[in-house]
């Protein structure tokens, strides 16, 4: 586990930082002699006293999230990354989500990440300052756990309850848990915003499609989604998506946009049915081709809402 820890040093600020424990069995943890492994710094290279951590399936490395400070320190907050192969000896602190520092673009106050195939969704913690320093939770996305895309124009994902409510002031979550047909958020939740002192705090659940975060919709008149040109996709194409009262179909392109023969739309099967991974087929074919080279997919959908899609743990997306 990690954790930020405030011992009474005798640099102030540079005495605090993250510290790490081991364990066996999740119940009984042994404290690292060398704490902190990490220390605060009174600049934009720091971490700072909110964190998350967790372990990339592709690459073996823990990975942290933390609150960090731009420059010139402390201006406002941000979020901020390191990297481990030993949960010991960690990189430099890059910068990974930065802002505005206005009322459209406040400030962010930490940030839980899961991976989920080969994506990586982020919960955001939005602090409105500039605003009423209430927290709730923004979405954000990244194909390499590195460059990180705010989703939605950054509208809210999870908001606060209403006045008065046991999480009105301020939300902070875990990790994504998938279990079932659905997606699970657990949070902590406040009733007063960060400049109150007298709040009180309450654990909730917040609970939605599996993996349907956010959804392409189209109604009667035909919509077209043309991905960006991804290689490595292979095996079964599903499709998370609601065609219940419509369709979707897809085809295959080559990165100049010329459908690949036997790919085409004309040989889908069109989807019309609710599910969360709803299998693509052709006249002659259940599975992606086989291919070196990059390929686009594209969808046509009426009346559908597209919540995301699966090609194969190794597919790339290519960079245009």
């Amino acid at each position: 586990m990690i954790w930020w820890d405030f011992p009474l040093g005798n640099r102030g600020y540079q005495d605090d930082g993250m510290c790490v424990a081991f364990s066996a069995d999740g119940i009984h943890w042994m404290k690292y002699p060398g704490n902190p492994v990490l220390h605060a710094k009174k600049g934009e290279q720091s971490i700072s006293d909110v964190m998350s951590v967790m372990q990339d399936q592709s690459t073996g490395k823990f990975v942290t999230y933390t609150k960090g400070w731009a420059d010139p320190w402390p201006a406002f907050r941000q979020i901020v990354r390191t990297e481990s192969n030993d949960f010991i000896h960690w990189s430099e602190l890059t910068v990974v989500i930065s802002h505005q520092y206005n009322l459209q673009d406040p400030q962010s106050y930490g940030m839980t990440v899961t991976q989920i195939g080969n994506i990586y969704i982020g919960l955001m913690c939005s602090y409105k300052k500039p605003g009423d320093e209430t927290i709730d939770i923004q979405l954000t996305v990244s194909h390499d756990n590195r460059h990180w895309g705010r989703v939605a124009n950054r509208e809210t994902f999870i908001p606060n309850g209403p006045s008065n409510s046991w999480d009105s002031g301020m939300i902070f979550t875990a990790p994504l848990i998938n279990h079932g047909d659905q997606t699970l958020i657990y949070y902590g939740g406040w009733n007063g915003s960060h400049n109150q002192k007298n709040r009180h705090s309450n654990i909730g659940l917040a609970m939605l499609r599996k993996n349907g975060f956010v959804s392409l919709d189209t109604g009667p008149e035909p919509g077209i989604v043309t991905l960006h040109a991804m290689r490595k996709i292979q095996g079964p194409l599903l499709v998370n998506a609601d065609a219940s009262g419509g369709s979707l179909i897809a085809e295959l392109l080559d990165v100049d946009g010329n459908p690949i023969p036997g790919y085409t739309a004309n040989d889908c099967m069109p989807v019309q049915s609710d599910g969360l991974e709803e299998l693509i087929r052709w006249n002659d074919y259940s599975e992606l081709p086989v291919s070196e080279k990059a390929l686009r997919i594209r969808f046509l959908m009426t009346k559908t809402s597209l919540f995301g899609f699966f090609a194969g743990s190794d597919a790339i997306r290519v960079d245009e």
